[in-house]
């Protein structure tokens, strides 16, 4: 029976299909800790943000892993196909390290607001808040950078035959 269910489907490495994750959490989090400012007696959007950092921490380090097993088939393309690779590993690397960083980070600040019964914008969660910006920023210019690898490099893409 799974494989039926399988027959169809052309999955050749799993980065494409683990990459977005990271990102949608990562965006979700900030939109969740922002609201938790907003909300204030809502404590439930501020562990919510914390929690969801923790899965786009997790969702990262499964996207840098899974893009480096990818990456392996991939370095028999032209110079400049090559040259956008490596860019956009040193790029996954960084927003995989500051992802997982922000995360260490933002469960500080949830440890240090334990007790409260409000969010309170304090300078460690705004401090938090502005890091987690700069890290959405870092991990779009990665995705972009992966976007064109496939589109401008063809990387990953199977070439299918054209009918008349």
């Amino acid at each position: 029976m799974p494989e039926t269910l399988l027959a169809g489907i052309s999955l050749p490495n799993l980065h494409p299909a683990v990459v977005h994750f990271p990102l949608a959490l990562l965006v979700t989090a900030l939109f969740f800790d922002l609201s938790a400012l907003i909300s204030r007696k809502r404590r439930w959007l501020d562990h919510g943000a914390a929690l969801l950092y923790c899965l786009a921490a997790m969702g990262a380090v499964a996207a840098w892993f899974s893009g480096l097993r990818a990456a392996d088939a991939m370095w028999s393309m032209p110079g400049a196909g090559q040259a956008a690779l490596s860019e956009h590993q040193d790029l996954g690397l960084y927003a995989m390290a500051a992802i997982v960083g922000l995360t260490a980070f933002r469960l500080f600040v949830a440890w240090l607001s334990r007790k409260d019964t409000r969010t309170q914008l304090g300078l460690f969660r705004l401090a938090a808040i502005v890091a987690a910006f700069a890290v959405v920023f870092l991990a779009g210019l990665t995705a972009d950078h992966g976007g064109a690898l496939v589109y401008n490099h063809g990387m990953g893409v199977k070439a299918t035959a054209q009918t008349p």
